[in-house]
Order: C-alpha cells, then structure tokens, then sequence
C-alpha cells in the first residue's frame, strides 16, 4: 500500500502509475500534490484512503477501478479542475464531502451496487449538471449532497422510477427525470 501522506506536497510531482502490487491508497497519499495531472489505480487497488487527492488542482480527470468500493472522507476536495471522473461499477458509498469544491466536475454517474451518498459528497460542483443514476437499488442521500449546484443541473434515473426517486430524495424532487435511453457514462 502507499503510507499515509506518503506524497504529502510533493508539489512538482506531475504523473504517478501505480503498481499492481498496491492494495491500497492511505490516507492524504496525495494530498496537496499540486501539479499532479496524471495518475493510474490499477486494478489490485481496493481502498483509497481519506484525503487521499485533496487539493489536487491539475487533477483533470481519474479513473477508478471497479475493485474500490468505497471513497472516504474528502477524497478529492478541493480538486478545482476535475472534470471528468469514472466510478467504479462496485462502489457501495460515497464518502462525506468527497467531491466538495470540485467546482469543473461537469457530470458523474452512479451504477449497480451503490448504497450511500454522504453529507456534502457534491457540495460547491458548480459545474455539474448531469448526475446518472442507474442503481440496483435507491441508495441513501443525505440531504445536504448536492448543495451549491447549478440550478438547472438533472438527476437521471431509470424510467418508471421518477416517482419512487423523488419520494426518497425530497428536497431534490424538481431535478429527478426518467432518461430516455440508458447512460453509461
């Protein structure tokens, strides 16, 4: 595994492949690695750690893979030029304030086995417009997850579920639409 705060502000730190020989990434590994612009999770990874990307400004986009279940706790705070970023298809929760502040994230979507999206997961994504919603289930949303959005961003769900999604997810009701065809982005 990478140590906790392993690469703790390492500012000049541009690109990172990790080995497959990495089961996890610790906590803050990454934290305020600036120039960070490029980083590939291998498969192997199961956990990532708190704080594990915050601060990462040159962060544009990440892939991680369907072996991480779960993202913790301001995974990626504050990573102001995120735009683009794929969920694993595994991924059971969402961590409190995990993409807090990633104020370029245009679009996310969420598939299969997704349980959880804690307080403040997307809190000030001033970008984000498009949320996809193809779960098996309706996972649990805290009432605070989508705060300072735009206000003409839409949650996609499945059709035929618009109803059962806004009962859950009240205070989102206006912004809940049945896709006309599926989204797998």
């Amino acid at each position: 595994s990478t140590g906790d705060y392993t690469f703790y502000n390492c500012y000049n730190l541009t690109s990172i492949t990790i080995p497959d020989s990495v089961t996890s990434i610790g906590e803050g590994a990454f934290y305020n690695c600036t120039s960070l612009t490029s980083i590939t999770i291998p498969d192997s990874v199961t956990s990532i750690g708190d704080d594990a990307f915050e601060d990462c400004d040159s962060l544009t986009s990440i892939t991680i893979p369907d072996s991480v279940t779960h993202l913790g706790y301001r995974t990626f705070y504050n990573c102001r030029n995120l735009t683009s970023i794929t969920l694993p298809k595994n991924l059971t929760g969402i961590g409190e304030y995990t993409f807090y502040g990633c104020s370029k994230l245009e679009k996310v979507a969420f598939a299969g086995a997704l349980e959880t999206i804690s307080a403040g997961a997307f809190n000030g994504c001033t970008s984000l417009t498009a949320v996809n919603v193809i779960c098996d289930t309706i996972p649990g949303l805290a009432a605070d997850a989508f705060e300072d959005l735009p206000g003409e961003f839409v949650i996609y769900v499945q059709p035929g579920k618009e109803e059962d999604y806004r009962k859950a997810w009240p205070q989102y009701a206006d912004h809940i639409q049945g896709y006309k065809q599926p989204k797998d982005e």
